[in-house]
Order: C-alpha cells, then sequence, then structure tokens
C-alpha cells in the first residue's frame, strides 16, 4: 500500500474494513484488534481489495 492509499483511506474516515487506532495500550489489544479485522474481512484480511 503506497502513502497516496494511505491518505485516501484516511480521507474517506472510518468504516467497517477502514479503523483509526490513536493509541495501542498493549499486545492484547492488538491480537484482539486483528482477530477482528480476519473474522469480519474473510479472505480479504492482509490482501489488496
Amino acid at each position: 500500500m503506497t502513502i497516496e492509499q494511505l491518505l485516501q483511506l484516511k480521507d474517506l474516515g472510518e468504516v467497517t474494513k477502514v479503523q483509526f487506532k490513536e493509541r495501542i495500550i498493549d499486545r492484547n489489544d492488538v491480537s484482539c484488534e486483528l482477530v477482528a479485522l480476519s473474522n469480519g474481512c474473510g479472505e480479504w484480511a492482509g490482501k489488496d481489495p
């Protein structure tokens, strides 16, 4: 993903597949977010849409 693509996502705001995190408290927070993302996105997680 390029910087330009990231900036476009930022401009669109949060949606189901894009969420912005201000801070991460601990590793458990990260793992819970990744599991939720993978459960919600199916085969898309980690691939270009």
